[in-house]
């Protein structure tokens, strides 16, 4: 079913074990196959790599270069939708169909992504006690770390706070109730903690954004090979709708 009837098969049919192998299986592509960026000679004296799938400090110009992530849904293993209202409050819903239900999933690093509500166009952030808000403008306290947990769920913990004593990380999480939970009350093995990435379209592309104060355009990151399962049907209709056809790189280990 993965190679061709994917795209034309609901999410809400779709047994969750195969989106979560799915959705490893791309983590894997996109994240740990990143490709790194040569510096030019005018820029050498920031002596960086630029890893093409990590993004820059976010900024709003209509003249630089944003990489959109993954429009997708974030289904909670505690029966939720992750959502996003109006007003700025996040919690989960039942209604697997709200329009306020729907992220930009951008990779802001490796293996690191910002959470981006489709409708508010703000940012999900955790403060230094634990909780979340969101916020207009990206900041370090909106940066998630992605993980795959042993269960092929997928996790989110801020990047920016943890336990201090003991390491542990603060994780995204709902409770039975559909209500956010502090951080550093939420465990990694826990059902609160778990969410399935529902891809609702391909959407990487190069838009207003994403670079730091006073650099440069980067050119332009070819994207990895999708792995088989996502199958060539379903790779040349995302990069249609991208505008990246032709552009794929097949990485090797």
């Amino acid at each position: 079913m993965f190679h061709n009837d994917l795209l034309s098969t609901p999410c809400a049919l779709m047994d969750p074990m195969p989106w979560r192998l799915l959705w490893f299986k791309f983590l894997q592509s996109v994240f740990e196959r990143a490709v790194l960026i040569g510096i030019s000679h005018e820029h050498s004296r920031a002596a960086e790599l630029h890893v093409c799938s990590m993004a820059f400090p976010l900024r709003r110009s209509a003249s630089e270069p944003q990489l959109k992530g993954i429009v997708t849904r974030l289904s909670s293993r505690q029966g939720f939708q992750l959502q996003m209202q109006p007003d700025g409050t996040v919690n989960g819903t039942k209604d697997e169909d709200s329009s306020h239900a729907v992220f930009n999933l951008i990779p802001v690093g490796l293996r690191v992504v910002a959470i981006q509500g489709v409708q508010t166009k703000l940012y999900l952030a955790m403060n230094n006690e634990g909780f979340l808000y969101t916020s207009e403008h990206f900041t370090p306290e909106c940066k998630f770390k992605e993980s795959v947990f042993e269960n092929y769920y997928v996790t989110y913990s801020s990047m920016m706070y943890r336990q201090q004593a003991s390491g542990r990380a603060w994780y995204l999480g709902l409770n039975k109730e559909g209500e956010v939970m502090k951080g550093n009350h939420v465990k990694k093995n826990k059902a609160a903690a778990h969410f399935i990435p529902k891809p609702l379209k391909g959407n990487a592309r190069l838009d207003p954004g994403l670079l730091n104060p006073g650099s440069q355009h980067l050119p332009p990151c070819p994207l990895p090979a999708l792995p088989a399962p996502f199958g060539t049907h379903y790779l040349d209709q995302v990069l249609s709708q991208s505008g990246l056809k032709g552009r794929v790189v097949d990485f090797k280990d």
